[in-house]
């Protein structure tokens, strides 16, 4: 697999990255191995980066492909906050929650630069989920990472130990969702060893709203967790 891949054509090896059969480490490395078995013979490379910065790179691109529903969506989010809330900020900054004040100021920093790669990202994210669910129309997951929570809390600041980073990470399961543009419900799924309430999430393909509301009816009518209600204290 080494040798085929230094020998495929850029726009095969770019297919196989994006459909994630191979990673930019994967070829990165195979390249790298290459040129140190071949090259002191042929001397045909004079100059490159050490195989370490290579390796970064392609290390880094991977990371881009996994982590672009979070970029895309805060970096939207961002940008939408400061242009709709950025007036209201510098006329009433002494009534806006701080988490609000942030969003609008991490808004104002962002670049052009920012808003255009968050763009291409937005693309390469809809492509993939396309391309994966001409194999499986409908994802079911996670509607959010925690259950209900104490309404005197503001945000979980922590779940299971991490950290959240921001005041909306602990929805990323939804907003990664979001990011898709694909249509998703949430449904009844049972309830915690505390009795509290816990739903699933039906996704589908990009449009196809009937068939997301379809197979959510017939998981509600095959286990009923929609009748039952929580205790209240």
């Amino acid at each position: 697999m080494t040798d085929d891949l230094c020998f495929m054509p850029a726009r095969e090896l770019a297919r196989l990255i994006h459909a994630r059969k191979v990673s930019a480490r994967e070829v990165m490395s195979a390249h790298l191995e290459r040129i140190g078995r071949l090259n002191p013979k042929l001397n045909a490379i004079v100059a490159k980066l050490d195989d370490a910065e290579c390796v970064a790179l392609a290390d880094k691109a991977d990371r881009r492909m996994a982590s672009g529903a979070d970029e895309v969506f805060l970096v939207t989010r961002r940008f939408r906050a400061r242009a709709v809330l950025g007036p209201l900020l510098e006329a009433h900054r002494d009534r806006i929650k701080p988490e609000a004040i942030s969003e609008i100021e991490n808004g104002a920093r962002l670049s052009s630069g920012d808003l255009a790669s968050a763009m291409v990202q937005h693309g390469e994210l809809m492509e993939r989920m396309r391309r994966f669910q001409e194999t499986y129309p409908f994802v079911i997951c996670a509607v959010n990472q925690v259950p209900p929570f104490d309404a005197t809390i503001d945000w979980p600041k922590e779940i299971a130990g991490v950290t959240m980073e921001h005041y909306i990470a602990w929805m990323k399961s939804a907003y990664w969702i979001s990011a898709t543009f694909c249509p998703a419900i949430s449904v009844p799924a049972g309830f915690t060893a505390d009795g509290l309430p816990v739903g699933v999430q039906i996704v589908g393909r990009y449009r196809d709203d009937l068939g997301v509301l379809q197979i959510a009816h017939a998981f509600e009518q095959a286990t009923g967790f929609g009748l039952k209600r929580p205790a209240l204290s």
